[in-house]
């Protein structure tokens, strides 16, 4: 098989992986089917039901469903079933009372009812383990680690909802129609108003005037 990027080649196989992640699986269903088609003494229904078995595993990672491809789904289905009992007649099983195959049968009617499937798996939840549970674990010193990654875990929030008000309020200041230094030297012909210092004072807190007109407005406040 020619290499291409995001292919694995697995160098020792697959039966010495003690430990398969989802990731993994995926890696080895891209190349799954072509080593069954080039291996020698397969049987032809052997490769028939792994094609159509990895065929539906892909279309029920689909994001948009239409009707076509649900009834493609459900026809890899049908296939999968028509021909799996060549894995019985060879020895390799005695039967396929498994709770996945059964959950299969209600895949197309689940996805029109409840829309497609890609948003159930566990990949999200697989990511937020590292971020809330093995980072929060490498940052403690190993003992009564429970506290201290919780601990972790509240500074951790308290900075990203900083950092989310430090956004907002920038985005705010940068939405305001400002005066000009035109219009604020005229408001300076009014030291008095109270109205007119505040918001002098609000404009130089944010830093939203030039140097030189801020510099002006503070020494005129403070005297």
């Amino acid at each position: 098989m020619n290499r291409y990027p995001g292919l694995r080649h697995f160098k020792k196989g697959i039966s010495l992986v003690s430990q398969w992640t989802g990731a993994e699986h995926k890696q080895m269903q891209r190349v799954f089917v072509t080593l069954l088609a080039g291996a020698p003494n397969v049987d032809d229904r052997v490769l028939t039901v792994v094609r159509a078995l990895t065929d539906f595993i892909y279309y029920a990672q689909f994001q948009l469903h239409t009707s076509e491809t649900l009834d493609a789904m459900q026809s890899c289905l049908n296939t999968f079933h028509l021909h799996k009992g060549v894995f019985i007649e060879l020895g390799l099983r005695e039967d396929f009372n498994i709770p996945k195959f059964h959950a299969m049968q209600h895949y197309t009617n689940a996805i029109r009812t409840l829309g497609s499937a890609d948003g159930y798996n566990t990949e999200f939840s697989e990511r937020l383990h590292i971020d809330y549970a093995k980072e929060g674990y490498q940052a403690s010193n190993k003992r009564d680690y429970v506290e201290q990654m919780a601990l972790w875990l509240q500074r951790q929030e308290a900075i990203d909802f900083h950092a989310a008000y430090l956004d907002w309020t920038h985005n705010k200041v940068e939405s305001l129609l400002l005066p000009t230094d035109g219009d604020l030297k005229m408001m300076l012909n009014h030291p008095k108003s109270w109205m007119m210092k505040a918001l002098i004072l609000m404009m130089t807190s944010l830093c939203i005037t030039s140097p030189n007109t801020a510099h002006t407005l503070t020494f005129l406040l403070l005297a």
